[in-house]
């Protein structure tokens, strides 16, 4: 058993700054040593600090109440959100004296986007002058914007992404979409034009500086290839390479010349690395960056030049968030990010033009986040607000890197979040599970970690095999096989931490959402001992069921969901196996069902669940918001979900 060196990953980031600046093509590598006792000395060294106070629901429960910063071209303006729930504002702040004006007219929570030099487009799908002239409400959301930078003839212009079925689905709030067309919008006038129809299953688009639509990522079944085209108006043609695969590349991003596509793509070690392919000479480019344990594509965000789009770095994540920059000035401006705010996770979020000015996010696993605005030309570092200003670091929990070995020998990863004051001996511990399989934790701040902690509660975070983020070997090892790998190792982080003396054996819950909260049912019929009870978030308890209704709600994606899951024709008696709906009769612990208003399980789903636990006179509770359009997304629905956690735990996780 064993801990990831939390000091290692720490300062990895910096060391990388430092090594490999301009290094174009260096693959990282980082020894990951296991002592234990690193942790430990960590998780009592806390303990000596007082128990901090139990905060109201609502100081988990509010978001952020600033959305998406973004300096203009001219670096003159930070545009952003601002606001709660329903209620925003677009706010555009002066660079150099710090005055703000903010603007109530079609604002949202989305990112505003700077389309030209002076131009603003925001919430869903408004645009004003940077003055407040000219607005004008479009019909689009924010998400539907393929691209808002374009130069030339139709400078000012934006792409925007045209689906043939309207949002509004089978019985639910929400349809997922898929294979968009292109229009081409004016911001001023409304006019659209139609850009390009889809060929076939492009599931998305890339286009170059002028606007013009160059590359597409095209599907069959769950395969995927990469098509694109020399000119505007030429056919397209399957890159060499980049045939028809299985979650072997992706297309990333595109120069604005539209001669260098970004491609993220699987290494010959199993993980995910970025690499230049030439599109005029119809070729794999150079390896930019990649690591030997850890996918890049799991948590990376590309840093480009706002004009050219050539890469200037990436953020990513392996144990710990980490920074790698090809450009040797912004190595510089990284590392002088950390020594003026150290011991934080420290990113450039925007740029302008001549990337002299740019906006930090500067963040801890327990604060969500401080905004800063940096001049390079003046080295001026001016600090602007906090993201949470209620939230105080000091009350909040720290998140400790964690792994075990699973019962085959395997190296599981996760992160061991421990309440403030308290010596990390017996206490009460609630596993959570995250969505996916296809996803994973990453120890950043979590609002509903934070709170169970805050109760008193250590939290363990699994990422369990099928988790994104350590190789296609550990992704694919629960390949169709979802209803036993996961579980098992969950519950072997768990008797691990109770091996450690961390969590007490008689005080467990599992808990999680989506394919947690199937998870969490499963581990209670699975390992009847192990946990005290479970709360499932939305979990799927019918796999056939569930994925009858997907290929209702999502035909577009049913191929790549049964090649991970199963089909219900050839697969069923082994769906049937992972399905809770189908082991309700081993069920001795309570559950608490919950169902929010998404369309990920149809409610016919739900009630089947909920009925079976009633004719077996099982110990449950359930509760709904299908029917309420803000279900647990808002503070108040989302107050009302902690402080159901809160009750449900407190009734079942006494030892009596």
């Amino acid at each position: 058993m064993e801990y990831t060196e939390a000091g290692a990953a720490n300062n990895f980031h910096k060391a990388l700054v430092r090594e490999g600046s301009g290094l174009s093509g260096w693959v990282m590598k980082l020894s990951l040593r296991a002592l234990g006792y690193l942790l430990l000395v960590s998780v009592a060294g806390a303990a000596d600090s007082a128990i901090p106070p139990v905060l109201p629901v609502e100081v988990f429960a509010r978001r952020d109440i600033s959305s998406g910063l973004t300096v203009s071209r001219d670096g003159r303006t930070i545009a952003y959100a601002s606001g709660q729930d329903r209620d925003w504002l677009l706010t555009l702040r002066d660079w150099e004296t710090g005055k703000t004006k903010s603007f109530g007219n079609g604002a949202g929570s989305a990112m505003p986007l700077w389309t030209s030099d002076e131009r603003v487009l925001f919430g869903a799908g408004a645009s004003m002058d940077r003055d407040g002239n000219h607005f004008e409400q479009g019909k689009f959301g924010r998400g539907a914007v393929l691209s808002g930078r374009i130069e030339g003839e139709f400078a000012g212009d934006v792409l925007i992404r045209r689906f043939d079925v309207p949002v509004g689905g089978w019985r639910q709030l929400v349809y997922v979409q898929a294979y968009p067309h292109v229009d081409r919008l004016n911001l001023r006038s409304g006019r659209v034009v139609p850009v390009l129809e889809n060929p076939g299953h492009v599931t998305d688009w890339l286009a170059d500086g002028a606007g013009h639509v160059r590359v597409g990522n095209e599907t069959q079944g769950a395969l995927n290839r990469v098509i694109a085209r020399t000119d505007p108006d030429g056919a397209w043609q399957v890159l060499p390479g980049l045939d028809f695969a299985r979650d072997e590349f992706w297309p990333v991003w595109l120069s604005a010349d539209g001669a260098t596509l970004g491609l993220a793509k699987r290494t010959p070690g199993g993980t995910w690395g970025l690499y230049n392919y030439d599109l005029k000479a119809a070729r794999l480019g150079e390896l930019l960056v990649s690591h030997d344990k850890f996918d890049l594509l799991a948590g990376m965000r590309p840093v480009l030049a706002p004009r050219t789009r050539e890469l200037l770095g990436v953020y990513f994540h392996t144990d710990r968030p980490g920074a790698f920059w090809l450009d040797p000035q912004f190595a510089g401006v990284q590392q002088a990010l950390d020594q003026s705010l150290p011991e934080r996770v420290n990113e450039i979020t925007s740029l302008s033009d001549d990337l002299q000015r740019m906006v930090v996010i500067s963040r801890t696993a327990t604060d969500p986040g401080v905004y800063y605005q940096f001049d390079l030309g003046t080295k001026e570092l001016k600090p602007l607000f906090p993201r949470r200003p209620w939230i105080k670091a000091a009350q909040m929990a720290q998140v400790f890197p964690a792994s075990y070995k699973a019962r085959d020998g395997q190296l599981i990863r996760g992160y061991l979040t421990m309440p403030a004051g308290r010596a990390p001996k017996n206490l009460p511990l609630v596993v959570w599970v995250h969505d996916g399989p296809a996803a994973r934790e990453e120890g950043e701040f979590d609002a509903e970690m934070q709170f169970l902690a805050n109760r008193g509660y250590a939290v363990l975070a699994v990422n369990y095999r099928g988790s994104t983020g350590y190789g296609r070997d550990f992704q694919d090892h629960a390949r169709r096989r979802i209803g036993t790998v996961p579980q098992e190792d969950i519950a072997d982080g768990v008797r691990w931490a109770i091996a450690q003396g961390i969590a007490d054996a008689g005080r467990v819950a599992i808990m999680g959402r989506g394919f947690g909260g199937t998870s969490a049912l499963l581990g209670q019929t699975r390992d009847p001992g192990l946990y005290r009870c479970g709360i499932s978030i939305d979990g799927i308890t019918d796999w056939v069921a569930y994925l009858a209704y997907r290929r209702q709600i999502e035909p577009s994606g049913i191929a790549e969901l049964e090649d991970w899951i199963g089909e219900p024709e050839r697969n069923a008696a082994e769906l049937r196996e992972a399905s809770p709906l189908h082991a309700v009769n081993l069920l001795k612990t309570p559950v608490l069902f919950l169902v929010n208003n998404g369309s990920t399980v149809s409610n016919e789903e739900n009630a089947a669940y909920v009925a079976a636990l009633k004719r077996g006179r099982k110990a449950y509770e359930t509760g709904s918001k299908k029917d309420d359009i803000d279900g647990f997304h808002l503070t108040e629905g989302r107050a009302e979900l902690l402080a159901a956690l809160e009750r449900f735990l407190a009734a079942n996780m006494t030892v009596k």
